[in-house]
């Protein structure tokens, strides 16, 4: 019966059921955890066009008004300025001219691009079909913003009913392209990127060679994702590589402070050589990530904060549609974390949310297929051998406490390492 239920537990079945079931109660028990510090959202709600003037769907704003918000976020020291919203039709000339100087300007505005995926054909030398893949290619916004962005990043996420549970880092069926939040922790720590090149020389110097030599040759976005796919494709055709750097790091610069050296260049391999998309390690219910309203952030103040959250000294902005108030919002996510009244997580929440994962290397650790099967058979096994040697007087309360030890230590380790190990069904096995 330990390997039927084994067998059911590595099912796609199963693999639903404790991603359903397991992790949500897993996170519910958690409950909301402090996110990085250095990441905040900036976000249009319903009372937006109200306090600014503007018209009521944002599609018909000015674009100018985005200039004042650059300005602002720049004057008040942000880092870097992340916009989930789309920029791919011309407005008023005039206005998109402005825009574009102002990223320009700012040289720290990162935009969203869109992908457009179809199936594709495979054929062989007869020209019969054989097959089929899924092909995605990314369309950026109009060429004007494209130019003037310091970086360019799709953020899909997967179309599913049940839970959101994952994200995706860079996306191999659109040429490794790069997402949002891998581009901007890049930018972000762009800073670095001269000692992460040379540890990566010092490691295989010839593999490296046609690297930009420093940070200040990265002048654009295309410059940008040309570095990052690069860095994707030799540490994931090599994983000795990454080993190495991480051997190398260790002895240039042990770890120490979240801000250290060290613990930059550490994510950083991380993100490129770790796994295509990873299971996102949610803060919380909406607004656990400070989230300060669009028209707020442009004038500098609100009544309902403080002053200190309008201070964005090093921190990366992330700018899209976040309504606290309204289920009904656009551009919104069904999470465990999704309040009672019906509000979920915005789409820049999950995008903050994915960026602090990749921050501070703290996305959700899975146990792979092997290391799954083994928990439940080794728990299967116990537990049936308890209750088959046993009288039931002591088998079924000892049963019992491994059962209850066994889920304070799923608990234990998802909230301390975040790492998720099978929860649901070894109970039910």
């Amino acid at each position: 019966m330990s390997l039927v239920g084994t067998g059911f537990g590595l099912s796609t079945i199963g693999a639903s059921l404790d991603r359903n079931i397991g992790l949500s109660w897993l996170f519910k028990v958690r409950g909301a955890i402090e996110p990085p510090p250095n990441m905040v959202v900036v976000g249009i709600n319903g009372r937006t066009p109200e306090r600014l003037d503007l018209p009521r769907l944002p599609r018909d704003w000015s674009r100018t008004i985005h200039v004042d918000l650059i300005e602002s976020l720049v004057s008040r020291g942000a880092a870097a300025i992340i916009f989930d919203i789309h920029f791919f039709h011309p407005k008023l000339p005039w206005d998109d001219a402005k825009l574009a100087k102002s990223i320009r300007d700012a040289d720290r505005v990162v935009l969203f691009e869109m992908l457009d995926g179809k199936r594709q054909p495979i054929t062989n030398q007869e020209g019969k079909n054989v097959g089929w893949v899924w092909s995605e290619t990314t369309v950026p916004p109009m060429a004007q913003f494209a130019d003037a962005a310091r970086g360019l990043g799709p953020f899909p996420l997967p179309k599913i009913d049940a839970e959101l549970d994952r994200f995706w880092v860079f996306k191999a069926t659109a040429a490794d392209a790069p997402t949002l939040p891998a581009v901007a922790l890049q930018f972000y720590w762009l800073s670095v990127y001269d000692d992460l090149l040379g540890l990566l020389k010092e490691v295989d110097a010839g593999k490296f060679a046609g690297m930009p030599e420093s940070s200040g040759d990265i002048e654009d976005a295309e410059q940008l994702r040309s570095v990052m796919v690069g860095f994707r494709r030799l540490l994931t055709q090599d994983p000795a590589l990454a080993e190495s750097l991480y051997d190398a790091i260790e002895n240039r610069a042990p770890a120490a402070a979240p801000d250290s050296l060290a613990t930059k260049l550490n994510s950083l391999v991380r993100m490129y050589a770790g796994e295509e998309h990873r299971f996102i390690n949610l803060y919380g219910p909406p607004g656990t990530i400070k989230n300060i309203p669009y028209a707020s952030a442009i004038a500098g103040s609100d009544p309902n904060l403080c002053e200190d959250d309008f201070d964005f000294t090093d921190k990366v902005v992330f700018v899209g549609y976040s309504d606290m108030l309204d289920p009904g919002q656009p551009d919104r996510f069904y999470t465990v974390f999704t309040r009672d009244d019906g509000v979920d997580l915005s789409g820049v929440e999950i995008m903050a949310s994915a960026f602090g994962n990749l921050l501070t290397d703290n996305a959700l650790k899975t146990t792979s297929a092997i290391e799954s099967g083994a928990i439940m058979l080794v728990f299967g096994i116990l537990v049936g051998l308890i209750a088959y040697l046993l009288p039931a007087i002591i088998g079924v309360p000892l049963a019992i406490f491994i059962a209850i030890a066994y889920t304070a230590m799923t608990h234990y380790l998802f909230g301390r390492y975040s790492l998720w190990l099978p929860a649901a069904t070894p109970l039910l096995i």
